[in-house]
């Protein structure tokens, strides 16, 4: 894709997280608007060989790899979360501002677990490929789009080292798809990360 496009469609989410997040304080519907924006951005690719890029490119040395340090991701939040959560904040209680409770906390933790990997990694490491310097902003906004969420729950300290690290990560995912023409580790590691961020979730009132 060509920079500029890939640029200005990479700013789609921020629209549409910052309307169901800010505008309608419900973090179901934002993550739909998400869902939808990757969902036609891939129709409207229509690119046959997206789905076999997804299983595509396996590699057990760099899977396992990464896939063990992306174990790390919800487990490591249980140990550093003191450090960073936002003071005088109850993080149970913000779930709840944002209308993630019960039913609609269950559909989140689905679709995050068992879609989101895929659609992301198709969106923003497949279709926003420019294969020029292009794609190191389009790692900082993937990076970005994250802060759009996570001050409401981090100091400033936890908002620098997850952008740090949500920067990283999309580079090497992005390395590792190219290098091995295919989104397998990355989908799996991204899976393996999300699943481990839905448990911490799910017991922050423990962890707090």
């Amino acid at each position: 894709m060509k920079p500029v496009k890939a640029i200005l469609i990479a700013f789609i989410p921020y629209v549409v997280i910052t309307f169901g997040l800010y505008v309608l304080s419900n973090a179901l519907v934002a993550v739909g608007l998400y869902f939808t924006t990757m969902l036609l951005t891939a129709i409207f690719q229509k690119d046959k060989n997206i789905i076999k890029t997804i299983f595509a490119g396996w590699n057990w040395k760099e899977g396992l790899i990464l896939s063990i340090i992306s174990s790390f991701a919800g487990l490591g939040l249980f140990f550093i979360w003191p450090y960073l959560n936002k003071t005088g904040i109850d993080a149970t209680e913000m779930l709840k501002n944002f209308q993630l409770q019960g039913f609609t906390l269950i559909v989140f933790s689905v679709y995050l677990i068992f879609f989101n990997p895929f659609f992301e990694e198709v969106f923003w490491r497949q279709i926003l490929h420019t294969n020029t310097k292009a794609d190191f902003i389009i790692d900082a906004l993937f990076a970005g789009y994250h802060m759009l969420v996570l001050p409401f729950f981090l100091n400033t300290i936890g908002c620098v080292l997850a952008y740090f690290v949500l920067f990283v990560t999309s580079m090497v995912w992005r390395y590792i798809k190219t290098k091995n023409n295919g989104l397998s580790v990355p989908v799996l590691s991204h899976f393996i990360a999300d699943f481990g961020i839905i448990i911490f979730v799910y017991f922050i009132p423990v962890a707090s």
